[in-house]
């Protein structure tokens, strides 16, 4: 239960759900902005709020896709290495 609560409060930082990214500091929101937790909630909010134009809703759409890729062959990767290593017994 403790972890899960540690995660949950981890994410909705990096997300920008408890400070927003604008009120970070310069280094931490473009780094964070990058990461894919900012989608999460930031993202969402800013669209809503009509802050993007088009052009920074597609860039943003777009580093969605590549990270859903990224984490699609990260986990094709670890699957292939598990499976090598996997040893069942019985039935």
């Amino acid at each position: 239960w403790g972890a899960d609560i540690l995660k949950e409060v981890i994410i909705n930082f990096l997300s920008g759900a408890t400070i927003p990214l604008a009120f970070m500091p310069a280094v931490l929101s473009d780094v964070l902005n990058i990461l894919p937790f900012s989608s999460l909630s930031y993202t969402p909010v800013m669209i809503y709020m009509g802050m993007y134009s088009p052009t920074e809703i597609a860039i943003r759409m777009g580093m969605q896709v590549f990270w859903l890729a990224f984490m699609i062959v990260m986990s094709k990767l670890v699957w292939k290495h598990a499976v090598k290593r996997l040893c069942s017994q019985g039935g």
